[in-house]
């Protein structure tokens, strides 16, 4: 077996039904091991996909920081080279065309984030570069010109996914600023 970066490639035969990859499952991402790390009122406020678009979201947060990571953060050190393999852009996903063809301003407002949440820091600092308002222009355009292209049936299914997302973006915003929450040491 190979690996290199993001695939695994197996190089012998293998008979069928052989056992080729095991993990452990304390290295899975799922609401069994995810919960134990997060206060109790989690079960009640988020479902699947917000609790592990929060995690993942506090996950890559805590890798980015330059600075060593505030303990107080919900963390399994299995689950990281799972993370690390997630894609970082999903050019091809038209929920991020709709999201990449509004301004940080736009978005912003759209998604009531404060001025102070470092949400969209990157970006705003990619439109403010010297050069960078042009390609940043252009990108947004083309952004929209395919939600535009999308046909009828296609746009409905996405309108309604981009819904969802709002609606998800709402509930976890409000528990990752709850300050309840940040002031729980993480279960290990």
């Amino acid at each position: 077996m190979i690996c290199k970066r993001r695939r695994t490639v197996l190089t012998l035969l293998s008979q069928p039904n052989t056992l080729l990859i095991s993990i452990p499952n304390a290295a899975l991402l799922n609401l069994r091991t995810l919960k134990p790390l997060y206060p109790p009122s989690f079960a009640d406020k988020l479902n699947a996909i917000q609790w592990l678009s929060l995690h993942l979201a506090l996950e890559f947060r805590r890798h980015r920081s330059s600075s060593k990571p505030p303990s107080t953060l919900p963390s399994t050190k299995d689950h990281w080279p799972f993370i690390a393999s997630l894609p970082r852009s999903f050019p091809t996903v038209p929920l991020m065309w709709t999201v990449s063809s509004h301004t940080p301003d736009a978005l912003r407002a759209d998604y009531e984030v404060g001025e102070k949440d470092a949400s969209f820091d990157e970006r705003v600092e990619r439109d403010k570069a010297a050069g960078a308002s042009e390609r940043e222009r252009r990108k947004r355009k083309r952004y929209a010109e395919l939600c535009d292209l999308l046909p009828p049936s296609v746009r409905r299914r996405q309108e309604d996914i981009e819904n969802r997302f709002k609606g998800d973006w709402k509930v976890v915003k409000e528990v990752w600023v709850r300050p309840r929450f940040l002031s729980r040491p993480p279960s290990y």
